[in-house]
């Protein structure tokens, strides 16, 4: 079998999601890239996580901005290593943590939390903790294309796939993915600029129609809270569930003596 036709069976296997035209260049990435990796290289961006159904979804294919690797984590484990390695969160904290922050923006409530560090932001584009959700990095979109019953979604680096939700949706939660970016860069970076600086020169955005669409008019001041609220939320929540697990369930013998004596000459 000749290498071409290798790859192009390949690339219809294992990436149903991807729309690629096979090139020798393609090709080559792949020969460099599919063979499992536990390690994701942190300094570079993520622009997609594509779980493969060929590994049942053990194995994802992570797209960084010039290369590809195939990592072998859950999607979902690939997000909690990134907010691990560069701002040691825990993922389940700082969700919490992230949705209080948004919703002082907005009362709707967040289903699909994305993942930021001062550098860019990934979103689920279904649920977060499903083996099979893709995650994507909303600055890495050139554009958004709908067909009869299909939403396409095209990158800068001119890979293109299938998304399993409607162009609007994938928008909304580009939105709220710049804005927990920009939580995340003026927490944890030292840079002082104007409040009405434009949140697409803020986050160092490159120009396409449908980012331009999405973040129109905002500027610096409309990111969520304030500066320094993120570690303030974080570490509360973070002591209330120490707390809680020190005291253990309703039930426990620890739980019920503190309760005791909490409230005991409450009664009249």
């Amino acid at each position: 079998m000749c290498k071409k036709m290798y790859y192009s069976q390949l690339v219809e296997e294992l990436l149903p999601h991807l729309l690629l035209p096979l090139s020798t260049e393609i090709a080559d990435s792949f020969d460099q890239s599919l063979s499992p990796t536990p390690q994701v290289h942190f300094d570079q961006s993520i622009s997609l996580i594509l779980p493969l159904a060929y590994y049942n979804y053990e194995h994802c294919l992570v797209i960084y901005e010039d290369s590809m690797a195939l990592i072998a984590h859950r999607s979902s484990t690939i997000s909690g290593m990134i907010l691990s390695h560069y701002h040691h969160f825990d993922q389940s904290i700082y969700k919490e943590t992230i949705n209080l922050l948004l919703r002082e923006h907005s009362a709707t409530r967040h289903y699909k939390t994305p993942i930021a560090n001062s550098e860019y932001s990934l979103f689920p584009l279904t649920n977060a903790q499903s083996p099979k959700t893709i995650w994507l990095n909303p600055a890495s979109i050139l554009d958004i294309s709908t067909r009869p019953h299909e939403t396409i979604v095209h990158l800068f680096n001119k890979l293109s796939f299938r998304s399993p939700i409607e162009s609007r949706s994938i928008r909304n939660n580009m939105y709220n993915s710049f804005m927990t970016h920009g939580i995340m860069k003026r927490d944890f970076t030292s840079t002082i600029v104007q409040e009405d600086m434009s949140l697409y020169e803020y986050l160092n955005l490159s120009y396409s129609k449908d980012i331009a669409r999405v973040i129109e008019n905002i500027s610096y001041a409309d990111i969520p809270s304030k500066r320094g609220k993120l570690m303030e939320k974080y570490i509360e929540i973070y002591h209330k569930r120490t707390e809680r697990d020190l005291a253990g369930p309703p039930h426990s013998p620890i739980y019920s003596y503190e309760c005791r004596t909490k409230f005991r000459g409450t009664r009249k």
